[in-house]
């Protein structure tokens, strides 16, 4: 099915390139999980039938501490804020158009909503903001009022046909689980329940409650959906010193989807107050997996990692779909990136959040151990990333292979002080074939290192005993605006260095750029500079 699938979309996006006057090879690269899920989609359909307005309906997690400074309202429904480790967030699900209330503890003088690309105008009444946003797709907007805590309200799309437990091809966990407040730990109930499920097409549903775990894994398994019903929520255990505990891990699989509103907590603020614990650069992630094949995680929230939020490597057509992950610095001084992927082939991000304390979306090969391959086809959609002290987006990290094809298309990055893309060169002469950037901003950050910065394979250029600076074929940033005016440098290798530099609309502070000086910008060993 897959191949044909595959020979179909070929056939008719030539026949759509043609009729539009464009050569095949002019189109842009598309990931190979988007090709199979565009080719099982009709034109205009979404996967799922999402009605034009729907019910507002609120998410929280058992046990969650509620905000004594905000309070939100959608279409007059009160929607539950959670105060976490210094931020406020509501979570949602809801269509079509929607006005959002929010409520602060003190009179309103100055506000933001972000990403600014949207728009969205506000009133201010009192203590009140209102504000109405059409949510034909999910919505991920961090409000920014007075000196207030930031206050995310996160609105997903609401589940169509959600799996219900009387369902014939559902499986309750229950049945093996004998816990759902998190007072004792249900590791073995987990690893029995994925037995039962596995190979078997079914869906193994946990409902709402709190369970406390050691690493849920799947490992060597096929054919299953793991469906974290709203409410459930999965706390990972305490751990002795410097033992790596994630909260799940999908190894050596095939054909896994994980599904629902659920959360997974990986505790590592709690981790850190134990003592000898010493989290940093550990193998332990919310979510982890390696070595699979057609792996699809779809409206999971994870938060409190006690590294990267979500390490994804070695894995082939990788979909992630309203996925969200929220460490804010005060749960971790972790390096928590909030998606790190490695030697993945074929991925597709499409509505992603990260409120994190490290890079907003991380790419490259760094453990050996676990990245032995190139990575290729990536495609990254409608992310709203925030940290407050990296990067945007970083690729190429202490890389020997090559990356190919990296597309970012509608993102918005927030809060970073280094730069907006760091990339890196790589060990071993590798090379980057794409890396795009379109409709993509960068707001509410200092940016010391610029909109675009390029490195060695670590960290420092031109710094001495480092590994070349990038080899790239094309780098391309299309409309894109940015509120930081710092110098950038796009450096390419002496060695092959960079091929094709395109700039097109590149806006700052809402003033477009009119050459490299204007958008002060140098380069060197750069082949070809079109600057638009």
């Amino acid at each position: 099915m897959k191949t044909l699938m595959s020979i179909a979309l070929g056939v008719s996006m030539c026949c759509l390139l043609a009729s539009n006057g464009m050569a095949a090879d002019e189109a842009k690269p598309l990931a190979r999980a988007e090709r199979i899920m565009m080719a099982a989609i009709p034109e205009g359909k979404t996967e799922h039938a999402v009605p034009a307005e729907a019910p507002v309906i609120p998410y929280a997690s058992p046990g969650d501490k509620v905000s004594t400074v905000f309070t939100v309202t959608v279409n007059g429904t009160a929607v539950n804020v959670t105060e976490f480790f210094g931020v406020h967030y509501a979570h949602l699900a809801a269509a079509g158009p929607v006005e959002v209330v929010a409520t602060a503890s003190e009179n309103i003088t100055r506000f933001s909503i972000s990403p600014k690309r949207l728009a969205i105008p506000g009133t201010v009444e009192g203590k009140s903001l209102r504000f109405t946003i059409n949510c034909s797709q999910p919505r991920y907007l961090i409000l920014f009022i007075n000196s207030l805590p930031h206050l995310c309200v996160l609105i997903d799309q609401p589940e169509v046909k959600p799996p219900q437990l009387t369902d014939a091809h559902v499986v309750n966990a229950m049945d093996f689980l004998t816990d759902a407040t998190g007072a004792t730990a249900q590791t073995a109930g987990f690893a029995k329940a994925i037995a039962a499920v596995n190979g078997t097409g079914k869906i193994l549903f946990v409902p709402a409650g709190c369970y406390l775990t050691d690493t849920i894994r799947i490992k060597d398994c096929r054919d299953f959906t793991l469906y974290l019903a709203p409410g459930c929520l999965i706390r990972t255990v305490l751990s002795q010193p410097n033992q790596h505990i994630s909260g799940m891990a999908i190894e050596d699989s095939r054909n896994i989807t994980i599904l629902g509103r659920g959360v997974v907590d990986n505790q590592a603020f709690q981790n850190y107050l134990v003592p000898g614990n010493n989290y940093q650069n550990t193998g332990a992630y919310p979510v982890f997996g390696a070595r699979n094949q057609h792996l699809t995680i779809d409206g999971l929230t994870v938060r409190n990692a006690r590294n990267w939020n979500y390490s994804i490597v070695e894995t082939d057509d990788l979909v992630m779909r309203q996925v969200k992950a929220i460490t804010p610095p005060a749960c971790s001084p972790n390096w928590t990136d909030g998606i790190n992927l490695s030697s993945n082939q074929g991925v597709l991000i499409d509505h992603a959040f990260v409120y994190c304390n490290d890079d907003s979306f991380a790419s490259g090969h760094y453990y050996p151990w676990s990245s032995t391959r190139d990575s290729s086809g990536h495609v990254i959609r409608n992310m709203v990333g925030w940290n407050p002290r990296a990067n945007g987006i970083r690729i190429g990290f202490d890389c020997s292979y090559n990356l190919h094809d990296y597309t970012f298309e509608n993102c918005d990055f927030l809060g970073q002080t280094e730069g907006g893309i760091m990339i890196h060169g790589m060990r071993n002469n590798g090379r980057y074939t794409r890396i795009r950037l379109e409709n993509c901003g960068f707001e509410q950050s200092q940016m010391n290192q610029g909109l675009v910065r390029t490195a060695g394979p670590e960290q420092w250029i031109n710094q001495p005993g480092y590994e070349p600076l990038p080899q790239i074929d094309s780098l391309e940033l299309v409309n894109v605006p940015l509120d930081a005016v710092k110098p950038s440098t796009i450096w390419g290798s002496s060695n092959g260095g960079i091929k094709h530099l395109l700039i097109d609309n590149l806006v700052m502070n809402g003033h477009r750029c009119t050459d490299l000086q204007d958008a002060r910008i140098t380069v060197s060993h750069v082949d070809d500079v079109v600057f638009k």
